[in-house]
């Protein structure tokens, strides 16, 4: 989820669940800290709600139930559709997007490591992540959100 996402509104933003079921799954993310209401947008009764940045990591495989992992393979899945959707979305949108269009980058290698050193390089990767994401009213002009996707798979021969 990102940007904003408004709920309890007549005018049709929300899907086909209703506004009420809409915006009772969204109170319930706010409990665990997954969203939050932005008050400024608010209108009457309309409530407007954002994701709330933060790292949510699940289990290692060897601590997951084999429920969490056949459901964990299942968004893997649909992760790797989406990602080749947004870049099928960039590429037909490329010529409009001014020194945007630059910005697309595929990089691949392969790390000789052991599991401890790979959990490490994980960890300097998710706190550069961390410091290059200015919060939202820290933001130049210019600013977009970029999608950057990190696979790790051991070989397997």
């Amino acid at each position: 989820m990102s940007g904003e996402l408004p709920t309890e509104a007549g005018d049709g933003a929300v899907a086909a669940d209703g506004a009420g079921l809409t915006s009772y799954h969204l109170r319930r993310m706010a409990e665990h800290g997954f969203v939050e209401e932005v008050p400024e947008l608010a209108k009457g009764r309309e409530r407007w709600w954002r994701a709330v940045p933060s790292d949510r990591r699940f289990p290692p495989y060897s601590r997951q139930s084999p429920e969490m992992r056949e459901a964990l393979t299942q968004m893997h899945k649909l992760n790797l559709a989406e990602l080749v959707e947004e870049a099928r979305k960039f590429e037909s949108a490329r010529d409009a997007l001014g020194p945007w269009a630059d910005a697309a980058l595929f990089s691949r290698a392969t790390l000789r490591v052991d599991p401890a050193r790979l959990a490490e390089f994980f960890e300097e990767y998710v706190a550069l992540i961390q410091r290059y994401s200015a919060p939202q009213q820290d933001q130049a002009p210019d600013t977009r959100a970029v999608l950057v996707r990190l696979v790790r798979l051991p070989e397997t021969d």
